[in-house]
């Protein structure tokens, strides 16, 4: 892919995407976390398996015509950017807005930036991040259960990384780990780092691993297979680093509901544990409720309409040793966790059917719970701090992806 960009439009841009950054940063702060348009009775709740938990943050999409750019004081940010996973589509804020009640991303057949379709993804990096809680999401999936192609996505990420800006994963994504041995030389920031050295210039913690741990709320896929439940629903956990050659995490702490299958797989430097969740065209004509609950260095459960599909715990990610090879244990996320949405294209996740467009992926609305004792909604706590790191090397997280 060529993006054609002169270095002078490169540097006016990200000027621009500089100024907005640090604009954007202090006047988000007046905003009110909870949207005044959330009813009452969804101030409290609780989680699958029954602890009371409070709102922190909402926005239920009730105003029509909103957008999403980088100047509009809001939680939320759609980005102007290409996503480097070999998708087709260019992300473009202009494919964003709310209308009837949901934040709505259309895919379309529009050509932007040399690329064939147009399609939008929308963050709170850096804005507002999570360290454990609920996250709840009420969606109607786009397309329909028998045309491939589609990608869409609800997720979270570690503000260590930011989606799309790929060269601010380098080496974050999707670490989770802090121990010290022989797997740590692909961790950018990690624990066998000597005191005052690049974890203290950058503001961290001293010996203490970092990165940008992944999970997965919605990925779906549709199937040409006209059978019911012939789509699937994926719920996954990314982690780095991997288990040595042949062992499984599915042999002691992971659970899951009598409609789903969990599997495991990777590639060269992380692995992920995953749950299938057959779906049918319900799920593309209405709106279904999707959760996701993690407590750091503990679990992550997801629930689909208060049905369990997933959990894994800590467990399964224990210490593992090898005649080969061995691994430390690796963390349940406990990194300030950011939201992203998107619908993406990509022939890397089945099959793109242009006919299907133009098409949207509706968000009804976003809560997120946290315990009443363990609130903690900063991108920058003092546990997990990112601020200075983000500051230092704001080129990495802002600058257009060049390819």
């Amino acid at each position: 892919l060529k993006i054609s960009k002169g270095m002078t439009t490169f540097f006016s841009s990200l000027s621009v995407l500089l100024f907005f950054f640090l604009f954007i940063s202090l006047s988000i702060q007046d905003q009110p976390l909870i949207d005044t348009d959330t009813p009452q009775s969804a101030y409290d709740s609780t989680t699958f398996t029954k602890e009371p938990v409070v709102l922190v943050y909402s926005d239920e999409f009730d105003t029509n015509n909103r957008n999403f750019t980088g100047n509009e004081q809001t939680w939320l940010e759609a980005i102007d950017n290409y996503n480097p996973t070999g998708d087709l589509e260019y992300y473009s804020p202009s494919a964003v807005t709310t209308n009837n009640g949901a934040l709505v991303i259309t895919a379309s057949n529009t050509s932007t930036d040399g690329l064939a379709y147009t399609s939008g993804m929308v963050q709170s990096w850096n804005r507002v991040c999570f360290t454990g809680g609920v996250v709840e999401v009420n969606v109607s999936l786009p397309g329909d259960s028998t045309h491939p192609g589609l990608w869409p996505a609800v997720w979270l990420l570690g503000n260590l990384g930011r989606s799309s800006y790929q060269n601010a994963n380098n080496a974050m994504w999707p670490w989770t780990y802090n121990v010290c041995d022989k797997n740590s030389q692909w961790q950018k920031i990690n624990t066998c780092q000597p005191v005052g050295g690049m974890n203290r210039t950058w503001g961290f913690n001293e010996f203490q691993g970092r990165g940008a741990p992944e999970i997965d709320i919605i990925e779906s896929k549709a199937n040409t297979n006209p059978s019911p439940n012939n789509a699937n629903l994926y719920s996954t956990l990314h982690f780095s680093p991997k288990n040595p050659q042949g062992q499984s995490y599915l042999d002691k702490g992971v659970y899951h509901g009598t409609k789903s299958t969990v599997y495991e797989d990777g590639d060269e430097l992380h692995d992920y544990i995953g749950a299938i969740t057959p779906i049918d065209e319900d799920y593309y004509d209405g709106f279904h409720i999707y959760r996701v609950e993690w407590e750091p260095q503990n679990y992550v459960r997801w629930t689909l309409d208060g049905s369990l599909i997933m959990e894994i715990t800590q467990e399964a990610l224990r210490a593992r040793n090898a005649s080969d090879w061995s691994v430390g244990e690796r963390m349940i996320s406990a990194e300030p966790m950011a939201l992203i949405f998107n619908l993406a294209m990509s022939n890397n996740w089945s099959a793109v059917e242009g006919e299907i467009l133009p098409t949207s992926l509706e968000i009804d609305y976003v809560r997120v719970y946290q315990a009443p004792n363990r609130i903690q909604t900063s991108c920058s706590p003092p546990e997990y701090p990112t601020a200075e790191y983000i500051k230092e090397n704001e080129s990495l997280f802002t600058a257009p992806t060049l390819g």
